[in-house]
């Protein structure tokens, strides 16, 4: 289930999860981190859809999140998760920190008055 869901994150990123597919993501992220398989780069992918995550729950009582933030997301995300997953991996740790850096800039900067539809 947790590959399905690499898979599904990496095609079509934040959209594409619904309900607790963010919350399986994340645990299955995490196991793959602690047992060593994978990349260097799992326990901060982790923690990037763990801040979306936050976000969304938090702002679902209040009609949710943006559309246009979660394609802007979903772009950062396309153009980062390949380094995190399958780049050099000396440098998959790095690729990890700069995505969750660059996705936690973006959640702490959400703005609800915002359309982000021009970004």
């Amino acid at each position: 289930m947790g590959e399905q869901l690499l898979e599904q994150f990496a095609l079509s990123g934040f959209t594409g999860l619904v309900s607790d597919d963010a919350i399986q993501l994340i645990r299955y992220l995490e196991m793959a981190a602690q047992e060593g398989s994978g990349s260097g780069g799992l326990p901060y992918l982790a923690e990037a859809i763990r801040a979306v995550d936050d976000l969304r729950r938090k702002e679902d009582e209040k009609g949710g999140v943006r559309a246009g933030f979660l394609k802007n997301l979903d772009r950062q995300t396309a153009t980062s998760l390949i380094e995190v997953l399958v780049g050099d991996p000396a440098k998959r740790s790095q690729a990890g920190i700069a995505y969750r850096d660059q996705v936690s800039e973006m959640v702490a900067t959400y703005d609800v008055e915002k359309t982000y539809e021009d970004d």
